[in-house]
């Protein structure tokens, strides 16, 4: 019988340049998805600090202060 590997690996899709359509900052190669008007939102330059999801240094850079930079994005801490 032969062996079969029949593993799912998910792969983050590529990144979006600015203008390009987000949800979250994750989908922007510059880590930042702001609002475009009219409910549409794009990778873009935040100006000031960063919004949940969008891409930080450190948790000073968050516009929420109660949240976290966790894996380079500003996050809120995981209920424990």
């Amino acid at each position: 019988m032969c062996g079969r590997s029949e593993n799912a690996y998910y792969a983050l899709d590529a990144c979006k340049p600015s203008g390009g359509s987000c949800t979250s900052g994750v989908d922007c190669c510059g880590g930042q998805c702001i609002d475009s008007g009219g409910g549409m939102m794009s990778c873009g330059t935040e100006q000031g600090c960063s919004k949940l999801g969008n891409a930080c240094k450190t948790a000073g850079d968050c516009c929420d202060s109660t949240a976290q930079c966790i894996d380079r994005f500003c996050q809120l801490q995981p209920v424990q």
